[in-house]
């Protein structure tokens, strides 16, 4: 599937190649003719030039049009930490709940972090780093703390400025272009407990090297895991067990001669523990392995396999060099590279994949660790004859016992000392892995921990770079301009076990209980090692293939400003500021889920196709 669309903000755009012929055009003239020309310059240097809140430049002396408010980088380090999402969310004006940097609640994310001005959401808000755009606007995700020089907001709507996504405002963080000396940073906090700590280690370096203004910048960041376990009374003081599942199986009943009286019963797993039994976590133990009894329904207990803070680990790099070729050329090359690695703590699985039980086999009985025996009507263990000696009770097509309107295969009669006999199930509800698989066996299971917490993870890698020329306008008196291009690319891959493969199932169902039981899938609580189901098999079925999302954006900018000639005219507050300026935007994504969902076999939902997904835009937007 392939989606590509074109916006024009101008009825007739410049051909691409004439674009890039202009701007290289300006900056060959500049460089040829700076020897021989100084153009004239504004009789007094502002102070400072602020441009986040409209593309004229002013000095400090003129009142922007929309307000800007500015956090310097004094400011940022009042605040008392490096998290730039934090600083944001406590801005009177940004709304707290999307800024929230927490993830106490399962699937919430304390790696991403958006600007919400004005509560409007998100995406509308405009988050520049160096006024340039950025291809993920996640504020944990750009340059090191210590090389921000200032942060300029602009609370107020700038879309005629920056399109639709400014429609609440900009955000802009202006990095340090220009330092001189070494500058390093350490931070660290840690709870009085000891069983959480967050630290940091920073440097800023700046110097000339030869001609060239050269800044760099580098940062690491991780903090450690706070598990439900390390918090036991605080965990369950809430929701810390599942509705239902792992283990709650429709059983068929039988009549005082043995044979099946066509009714069933809605029974939970033999080995699941009354809750009456459940104590207090203990830390990096396998937690009520066996769910929780409450009534005749099994639950599953997930309050120990969770975060409060799950360990996250942040490598930041930032580097900008200037060359000033002559009174009226600069040249700038800038870039940052940043990687953010979470590992996530899960649930084996929740049971959203309910739907899709109808699509399940019948667990026979000889399915190894199949609890389930068969009994009469009076109690009595039965047995089931086995005609060719292959261990396995005989069959022959029998009662529709999954509802599927097809006769299954059931034994074929009872015997007084033949093969013992048990009963062949259906899920009512299931968790595709529970507790007890891997960690009764001792066995070590690719995707889970050795407590049986599910190991998710994500990696998130973001790099840009930006070419940029500032020059004064060659004929014009007094009009500067800046061309630039930006190239962003992102890399995000995510690895989330909570659908498990419903395809690996199936053929765990259906192995072969004679000749490959390694093959087979034990579904039920294990309770004798010999009936574990082996780690490839669980494996497979956990589907252990990482999601990937690549996004890219390529951006041309080109701004002249300066101050209208009108013959020596001026109005009381000064001459009139103009600028115009165009700017090229090219858009691209690649959405490439895991193998399962792809193939429509995830357990979880209605078993949908999910195809690979490419898109992609160009924008031409020009404007005075």
């Amino acid at each position: 599937m392939h989606y590509y669309y074109r916006l024009s903000y101008f009825p007739h755009t410049l051909p691409r190649f004439l674009v890039f012929t202009i701007l290289l055009g300006i900056a060959l003239s500049m460089l040829l003719m700076a020897p021989l020309h100084s153009y004239a310059q504004q009789a007094e240097v502002a102070e400072e030039i602020v441009v986040t809140g409209s593309f004229i430049r002013r000095s400090e002396g003129f009142t922007q049009a929309s307000q800007v408010t500015q956090l310097t980088a004094e400011d940022l380090e009042a605040e008392g930490t490096l998290n730039i999402g934090e600083v944001v969310q406590n801005l009177a004006f940004v709304n707290g709940s999307a800024s929230a940097i927490t993830n106490t609640i399962q699937g919430t994310d304390s790696r991403s972090s958006a600007v919400d001005l004005r509560g409007l959401g998100a995406s509308s808000t405009l988050t520049l780093l160096d006024g340039k755009r950025l291809v993920n606007q996640n504020v944990n995700a750009l340059i090191p703390t210590i090389a921000i020089q200032r942060l300029d907001i602009v609370a107020d709507g700038a879309a005629a400025l920056y399109g639709n996504e400014a429609v609440a405002g900009v955000v802009n963080f202006v990095p340090y272009k220009s330092y001189d000396g070494l500058k390093v940073e350490t931070y660290a906090e840690q709870t009085d407990r000891g069983d959480y700590d967050d630290h940091s280690v920073q440097v800023l370096w700046g110097g000339d090297v030869g001609e060239i203004d050269v800044v760099l910048a580098g940062q690491f960041r991780a903090n450690s895991r706070l598990g439900w376990d390390e918090r036991p009374i605080l965990s369950q003081s809430g929701l810390f067990f599942s509705s239902n599942a792992p283990g709650n199986w429709v059983v068929p009943q039988r009549d005082e001669t043995g044979a099946y009286s066509g009714s069933n019963s809605n029974l939970p797993d033999p080995a699941c523990a009354p809750a009456s039994e459940r104590d207090f976590f203990q830390v990096n133990q396998n937690n009520n392995p066996y769910g929780m009894l409450t009534g005749s329904t099994c639950r599953f207990d997930f309050g120990d396999n969770r975060s409060f803070r799950d360990p996250t680990e942040t490598s930041q790099f930032f580097a900008n060099a200037t060359w000033e070729a002559s009174e009226d050329l600069t040249l700038s090359l800038q870039g940052f590279r940043t990687r953010l690695y979470e590992q996530s703590f899960g649930s084996l699985n929740s049971s959203g994949g309910q739907n899709r039980i109808p699509e399940l086999p019948v667990v026979r009985g000889e399915i190894p660790g199949n609890p389930f025996r068969a009994v009469d009507g009076n109690g009595n263990m039965l047995f089931g004859i086995d005609a060719d000696g292959n261990g396995v009770p005989d069959r022959q097509p029998g009662l529709d016992l999954n509802g599927d309107g097809l006769n299954d295969y059931v034994v074929s009669g009872i015997a007084d000392n033949g093969i013992p006999l048990y009963e062949d199930v259906t899920p009512r509800r299931i968790r595709p892995i529970n507790k007890t698989m891997g960690s009764i066996a001792g066995q070590r299971i690719n995707g889970l921990s050795e407590d049986m917490d599910r190991l998710d993870h994500s990696t998130d890698r973001i790099h840009r770079w930006t070419l940029q020329a500032d020059f004064n306008v060659p004929f014009i008196e007094g009009w500067e301009g800046s061309a630039s291009y930006t190239r962003n690319y992102r890399d995000y891959e995510t690895l989330i076990l909570d659908s498990q493969d419903i395809s690996a199932m199936i053929q765990g169902l259906n192995c072969d209980t004679v000749n490959d039981r390694e093959s087979c899938y034990n579904p039920f609580f294990v309770t004798d090692p010999a009936n574990a189901t082996q780690a490839h098999v669980v494996e497979a079925i956990l589907n252990i293939d990482p999601n990937s999302v690549e996004e890219e954006l390529d951006v041309i900018d080109l701004v002249l400003t300066g101050n209208l000639p009108l013959g020596g005219f001026e109005f009381p507050g000064g001459p009139i500021g103009a600028a115009i300026g165009y700017q090229y935007r090219e858009e691209a994504f690649k959405n490439t889920p895991a193998s399962a969902a792809q193939a429509g076999n995830a357990f979880i939902g209605q078993g949908d196709l999910e195809p690979v997904v490419t898109g992609g835009r160009e924008i031409d937007a020009f404007f005075a």
